[in-house]
């Protein structure tokens, strides 16, 4: 009798495997669905990414970025598109893609000082690009690109998502309660306030950093 209970749960042990191994992917998914056509329109190319994308444009500079409303055939395939014209002393700040990691390629102009901060000891990961340089910012990690050059920085990104989403940690921080933040910064609420009205409140657009804060063009900053 012993030895029937312990075969029943070894066979029991055995199914929960094999159940656990042929269903991974409805516990947890992570990537975009696969598609279910080849393609979703006829067009599959856009003219003028800067005229005919969601288009930003600040001091700092110009951000277009592509979805599958602008391409169609975009849609269901797992990806999309950015391009940046960052000005010298332009920042396009701290930020978070929670379900995409971004590859980006500086095509000319600069350097581009870039960076992110790992999940493991929240080390800064930093470099600086030059023309031809490509550099990857991990899924969901704060990252950031500066233009340390003296001419526009013409960079081209790619996700590995349609829909990257994208939260800039300054404008998240502040949307948090003053006295959660000024917990955390180990502040008074009333310097929380003051920060929350004097910062950039853009979202994702491009800043521009004065010479106050400390943007000098042409001199990169130290590593």
């Amino acid at each position: 009798m012993e030895r029937n209970f312990v075969m029943m749960r070894m066979m029991v042990m055995v199914v929960m495997m094999a159940t656990l191994m042929r269903y991974p992917s409805s516990v947890v998914r992570c990537a975009d669905p696969d598609p279910l056509e080849d393609f979703a329109a006829a067009s599959f190319a856009l003219r003028n990414i800067f005229a005919n994308a969601t288009v930003t444009k600040s001091d700092g500079g110009v951000r277009a970025v592509v979805g599958p409303k602008h391409l169609r055939v975009q849609s269901h395939q797992g990806v999309s598109i950015a391009r940046y014209l960052i000005e010298p002393c332009g920042l396009d700040p701290p930020q978070t893609h929670p379900r995409a990691t971004e590859l980006i390629t500086l095509l000319a102009g600069g350097p581009l000082l870039v960076g992110f901060v790992d999940s493991s000891i929240g080390q800064l990961r930093s470099n600086v690009l030059q023309a031809n340089d490509v550099a990857v910012f991990p899924r969901g990690l704060l990252h950031f690109m500066q233009n340390v050059g003296n001419t526009t920085a013409s960079i081209f990104s790619v996700f590995n998502s349609e829909s990257p989403g994208v939260l800039v940690s300054s404008v998240g921080l502040f949307r948090l309660p003053e006295e959660v933040v000024a917990g955390a910064m180990n502040q008074s609420p009333k310097v929380v306030k003051h920060i929350n009205k004097t910062m950039y409140n853009a979202g994702p657009s491009l800043i521009m950093i004065s010479q106050e804060s400390g943007c000098v063009p042409g001199r990169t900053y130290p590593k």
